[in-house]
């Protein structure tokens, strides 16, 4: 169990949201508002992710109220960020990312991680480093040790639910005391944290981007030749690899997803967590009543062939598809009848938050955090077991034949996402980043 000296809260601000800018990166050593923090965020990568696009808005949201905004990567010089960011986000990409295959090749990758982040940290002098990500919240704590700087952690999953190599779990018991502040999605996850910390964790929940916001800022789409201009926290440029199908040069131009709007949608990483089989199970379930309806899982992962291999083994060829990353989750969003999240475990699921600001009737499955923390089960979304393929159709069934319930949950669920929108959740920040102009003027 967690330890802690004091007591944790949650805050709530009332901010006004930022505007829309372009989505290129300006190079280190643009100026930034006078006035404004310092402020360094460090990530594994900015590839497809649910942490990678909550970095890349609050970097580009912090950019565009005036702060020098830094954000750093493991990642080789000509890596380009999955997620567009604001013009005045200045991107340090580390080259330390290659994978190690023995014990020595490991010491030695880590040890130039540290060393690289703690020179960018020592050049820079920012006001406060960001870190997101467990085995980086590791790195960065032993990088800036004694540097002075204040290091905000976030934990990205439950880490009673996913488990770290025990080496980085040791590391952590010793390195999370050295943090200013450790910040978890939701209080579910922050209990499965066993380390003792120096106090107590904060909760800051993901924001949330209304898909109109997305509709009405978006210029110009041209995927497959890379060009665009998106908000912050879309698609940057085209990595959606087998699924051509689901890329339009013309904004106005629907996705070719099955016309009958009777469409199920999920969304996620192709790992076992997800639970995408346990969906393909509960859709074979199914009565031979919903053979109109459709199922697409939208994502990418190393467990693609074996959904593939289940799908035919299930007789679900001509009624599932699985179209590869989506380019624009809210244009998917606005054409699907249901949303299942049907995974084992959660950090903050993103994309529920996201088909229910959309107006999406969504099932999700109750695991230890995250669902509970977002639906209010039968009001906005219905919560099922976790793990339990007849549970998951039972609930699905139920929402097929009744359209105005699906209606019901829907506008209930637009609703309550609004609880989640980034101006709260910047306000929620506001609350424990410091103030700027410290400098690394202290030691640890």
């Amino acid at each position: 169990m967690m330890q802690s000296s004091r007591r944790g809260d949650s805050l709530i601000g009332n901010r006004s949201a930022p505007s829309a800018c372009d989505n290129t990166c300006r190079e280190p050593g643009s100026p930034a508002g006078a006035g404004s923090r310092v402020l360094l965020l460090v990530i594994a990568s900015l590839r497809p992710g649910g942490a990678e696009r909550v970095i890349s808005i609050l970097a580009s949201a912090w950019a565009e109220r005036g702060d020098e905004v830094h954000l750093a990567t493991m990642e080789k010089p000509d890596a380009k960020p999955f997620y567009a960011l604001h013009e005045r986000v200045q991107l340090h990409r580390l080259d330390c990312e290659a994978e190690s295959t023995t014990t020595w090749q490991g010491l030695r990758q880590n040890f130039r991680r540290c060393r690289r982040l703690r020179q960018l940290a020592k050049s820079m002098r920012p006001d406060s480093l960001i870190v997101f990500g467990d085995v980086t919240n590791v790195i960065a704590l032993f990088a800036t040790r004694g540097l002075g700087v204040p290091v905000l952690i976030s934990e990205r999953v439950d880490p009673s639910q996913y488990r770290i190599p025990p080496i980085w779990e040791r590391l952590r018991r010793i390195s999370y005391r050295w943090a200013t502040e450790v910040i978890f999605q939701t209080a579910s996850a922050a209990r499965g944290l066993s380390v003792t910390l120096s106090r107590p964790p904060r909760i800051i929940a993901n924001p949330v981007l209304p898909p109109t916001s997305v509709r009405s800022q978006r210029k110009v789409v041209n995927l497959r030749d890379g060009a665009c201009d998106f908000s912050w926290g879309q698609v940057a440029c085209d990595r959606s690899e087998g699924c051509d199908a689901f890329l339009t040069q013309d904004t106005s131009a629907a996705p070719e997803i099955p016309p009958a709007r009777r469409l199920v949608v999920a969304m996620g990483r192709l790992t076992s967590e997800k639970g995408f089989d346990l969906l393909l199970e509960a859709f074979a379930q199914l009565p031979r009543a919903a053979q109109g309806w459709k199922l697409a899982i939208f994502g990418e992962g190393r467990d693609r062939a074996a959904l593939e291999a289940q799908r035919e083994r299930l007789g679900l060829g001509d009624r599932v598809s699985l179209p590869g990353l989506c380019a624009d989750s809210s244009q998917v969003m606005r054409m699907a009848d249901i949303f299942v999240l049907s995974s084992r475990f959660e950090g903050f699921p993103n994309v529920l938050c996201e088909a229910m600001a959309a107006g999406v009737a969504c099932i999700a499955c109750n695991c230890r955090s995250g669902p509970a923390d977002i639906v209010v089960d039968g009001l906005s979304g219905i919560l099922i077991p976790p793990e339990n393929p007849a549970a998951m159709a039972q609930a699905l069934w139920a929402l097929m034949e009744d359209r105005e319930r699906r209606a019901r949950l829907g506008d209930a669920a637009r609703k309550l996402a609004e609880r989640f929108s980034l101006s709260r959740i910047l306000a929620l920040w506001d609350q424990v980043l410091p103030a700027g102009a410290s400098r690394m003027g202290h030691n640890r």
